[in-house]
């Protein structure tokens, strides 16, 4: 004791605070509330940068230089720590200058008995830090959309052609119907023009989908539906040598999933499988149910949360995983392909998207006989379906679209459910609609609307007016990654263009049966 007593009187303590990174503090708070900071050292000038009449040792010259959108977490972080004894948080302070800077403060917390507490602790400047996290996550973003491009352009020429297939039907059809004097005749060559364009639908939603840069929430969904729904850019991305076999349930298979990426995730498993079999053979897909007991190890060391899963499973007869890579495969960049031949990012990615809806990934290899990837994603319970929706009303619905021949036809599509129509060009005309022909119980709105506001802009200025009226945005593309929001955070509804009458019909006997 006597010997640390001579230390500190020597110097020892100023010494070691004022080479150490950052600074160490002592704050107080008594029971009546009142804060002071009884010790700061000397590093806390070059952090902090105190002007003239700037005092380092009030404490309100330091929640005045907090972040405005971080102070009530702070606050709350204080709050934390008066229930388990230790402050731990990262937040941002603003320099004279306007600038900003990250800061990490630590402590610990002592209670004297008085009502009041202590916190001894130290704050660093972690600015680079978090700048550079910030460049890795920015990277990783921007790694993971080449990868998705790459995918892409792998089936560009096979895409290209089944556009022109259909093409070649609508055309056809439509040239066809005005010498067909059978009225069965004329509704064949109709319903083969339908079905044309909900392929070509179908196809271009499959890539806009991949191709997206923001993800959707997860929703519940059929798995079994999301494999049938990708066979078409799987058939297209395989060489004319590999085989198809599928094995799917009769029944849905329901999971709780971001349903597009797992889509994305089957597609690359696929690409994969194609180039591990050059010379040809069978690509497999199967889903099914597997029950996962207590403490079993399915993937790898950790093992999943009992319960029951559905197991997706890419099987490929190719040349199979070396056993030395086959722990790497997963690592980002690791790639057997060559230089020119693949980013690495695929199983990586797969894996990640199926860790974070709460499943697992198990991949089994034989060099020279193929490799088997197991997707587990957590089942959901089945629902039970929902009554048709009863007749309703004639709704008076608002139609804003900028392109003249669309909103004729979709004009006359809602007509033809029964709907009361009033069909405008523009934003400015749609709030004069709504000013002088209200009310109305829908507006459907196209999203590009070739002005500087777009249908979602549209859309919550109409919410935000008239709340009861509900909103349905039309695209051709995918717009969640413009802006922060999800889209329903700005529509009640999104539809995917061409939209067909039954799904309208849909849409809006959801949007009148809601409270």
């Amino acid at each position: 004791m006597q010997q640390a007593s001579d230390a500190a009187e020597s110097g020892l303590f100023p010494s070691v605070a004022a080479s150490i990174p950052g600074y160490i503090f002592r704050y107080r708070q008594a029971a009546d509330g009142i804060e002071t900071l009884d010790y700061v050292s000397p590093g806390f000038d070059e952090i902090w940068q105190p002007q003239p009449g700037e005092n380092r040792n009030d404490p309100e010259m330091h929640w005045s230089r907090i972040h405005e959108s971080d102070l009530e977490a702070f606050q709350a972080s204080f709050a934390t720590a008066l229930r388990t004894g230790a402050w731990d948080f990262r937040y941002r302070i603003r320099m004279p200058d306007g600038s900003l800077k990250w800061l990490h403060g630590r402590g610990k917390l002592q209670f004297p008995g008085d009502g009041g507490f202590l916190c001894d602790g130290m704050i660093q400047d972690v600015t680079r830090q978090v700048e550079v996290e910030q460049s890795l996550e920015e990277t990783k973003r921007r790694l993971v959309q080449a990868y998705r491009m790459e995918a892409i352009g792998n089936l560009t020429a096979g895409v290209a052609h089944d556009f022109n297939n259909l093409l070649a039907v609508i055309l056809g059809n439509l040239e066809l119907m005005d010498f067909a004097n059978d009225p069965d005749d004329f509704r064949e060559m109709q319903d083969q023009a339908i079905k044309a364009v909900d392929r070509g639908r179908s196809l271009t939603l499959s890539l806009l989908s991949f191709a997206r840069k923001s993800t959707l929430n997860a929703r519940r969904i059929d798995a079994v539906e999301a494999l049938k729904s990708s066979e078409g850019l799987i058939t297209r991305a395989l060489f004319e040598n590999v085989s198809v076999r599928r094995v799917y349930p009769d029944g849905p298979l329901m999971t709780v999933i971001d349903g597009s990426l797992l889509e994305n995730a089957i597609l690359n498993l696929a690409l994969n499988a194609r180039d591990a079999m050059p010379e040809g053979g069978t690509l497999s897909i199967e889903a099914g149910r597997r029950m996962v007991a207590p403490g079993a190890v399915i993937c790898g060391i950790e093992p999943l949360a009992p319960g029951r899963y559905v197991e997706i499973v890419v099987r490929d007869t190719g040349r199979g995983i070396p056993e030395a890579d086959l722990a790497r495969v997963v690592e980002p960049f690791f790639t057997t392909k060559g230089p020119d031949k693949g980013s690495g990012l695929g199983l990586s990615m797969v894996q990640g998207f199926v860790a974070q809806s709460g499943g697992g990934m198990r991949i089994d290899s034989v060099p020279g006989q193929g490799t088997a990837v197991h997707l587990f994603l957590p089942e959901a319970a089945p629902e039970e379906e929902q009554a048709e929706a009863e007749t309703r009303p004639a709704p008076r619905i608002l139609l804003v679209e900028d392109e003249p021949d669309v909103r004729a036809v979709i004009g006359r599509l809602l007509e033809s459910l029964g709907c009361d129509v009033r069909a405008v060009g523009d934003p400015p005309a749609a709030m004069d609609a709504l000013r002088e022909d209200g009310p109305f119980s829908v507006a459907v709105i196209d999203q590009n609307l070739g002005t500087q506001i777009s249908g979602r802009d549209l859309s919550r200025l109409i919410r935000s007016g008239t709340p009861e009226c509900r909103t349905i945005i039309l695209s051709g593309m995918w717009d969640s990654a413009n802006d922060g929001d999800s889209v329903t955070d700005s529509c009640d509804l999104f539809l995917q263009k061409p939209v067909q009458r039954s799904t309208l019909n849909a849409a809006l006997s959801d949007l009148l049966a809601r409270d």
